[in-house]
């Protein structure tokens, strides 16, 4: 079960990735928002 245990740590760690991108655009959206007024 060593694999699958594996790939699901992997998942969570690709998701948590994919949220802090999401996050990092979202803020860099606001900032680039903010410098064009």
């Amino acid at each position: 079960m060593a694999g699958a245990r594996q790939q699901i740590h992997l998942d969570l760690a690709v998701t948590g990735l994919e949220a802090t991108v999401a996050e990092a655009e979202r803020l860099g959206a606001r900032a680039v928002g903010i410098a064009a007024r």
